[in-house]
């Protein structure tokens, strides 16, 4: 699917802020939390980075599952790095 094409994309070492968030998106419409939470840490320790919108996509794939508790450590994580 889209967030398998997506995933490769930035795995090819072409990771922008605008394409990982585009990935996360991809990711959080498969529902597949556990890859767009690795996702958003991969661009975060890449030095790509990440936004609110990276953030909020992952917060929604995570609400959509109903992993309430890895959402509010995420919440509480990127409050820490005042992304939140």
């Amino acid at each position: 699917g889209q967030w398998r094409r997506a995933t490769h994309l930035l795995q090819s070492g072409e990771a922008s802020l605008v394409s990982g968030a585009g990935a996360i998106s991809a990711i959080e419409k498969a529902l597949r939390w556990s890859s767009s939470v690795a996702l958003l840490a991969g661009l975060a320790a890449d030095r790509v980075g990440v936004d609110k919108v990276c953030v909020n996509a992952a917060l929604r794939c995570l609400e959509r599952q109903g992993r309430w508790r890895k959402m509010l450590q995420l919440m509480k994580a990127m409050t820490e790095a005042r992304l939140a």
